[in-house]
């Protein structure tokens, strides 16, 4: 696996408590070749496909990302596809 992270990057599983009786735990899944840039926040149930790039100051949560793709924004969306 090869992944790049730059600083102040968080990066969690969970919201540490429960709301409602809502789980407060999914699975983050970081694909190989990818870079996070700094100042991120990737939470609970973000999937990042392989060879993608996170800009700074991005926030993903419970997204899917496809392999070949530059994400950004809060919410972080799809800016780019099939970069390499």
């Amino acid at each position: 696996m090869d992944f790049l992270c730059a600083w102040d990057v968080f990066i969690s599983d969970s919201d540490w408590h429960t709301i409602l009786g809502q789980n407060y735990q999914k699975d983050i899944t970081i694909g190989d070749h990818v870079w996070i840039a700094n100042n991120n926040q990737i939470l609970k149930g973000s999937i990042i496909g392989n060879s993608c790039i996170v800009a700074s100051f991005s926030k993903g949560c419970n997204k899917i990302y496809p392999d070949n793709v530059l994400v950004a924004g809060i919410p972080a969306k799809i800016i780019k596809t099939n970069i390499e």
